[in-house]
């Protein structure tokens, strides 16, 4: 979803898979792309992002497609439980 010509900085950020939904409505506005065209980009349906967006269980690879659409690679931390 990123222009060719467009340079995109590198940013590391953390988001809790339990507020996935929170950022996905929150990177789309920021960025004014509409459901539809995530939909278009990646084949998730809009109603499935907008379940996504209120809080509805994802998988990995559904995740995985989204943030490809918006050219975001995603990376997994396994960690022990605390004590």
């Amino acid at each position: 979803m990123v222009r060719p010509h467009q340079r995109k900085v590198v940013k590391k950020m953390t988001v809790d898979l339990n507020q996935f939904g929170k950022w996905l409505l929150d990177e789309r506005q920021r960025r004014k792309i509409r459901q539809m065209q995530i939909e278009k980009a990646c084949g998730v349906s809009h109603v499935m992002i907008s379940n996504y967006e209120n809080g509805a269980d994802i998988r990995i690879s559904t995740l995985t497609k989204i943030l490809d659409a918006l050219d975001y690679e995603p990376v997994v931390i396994i960690r022990r439980k605390r004590k």
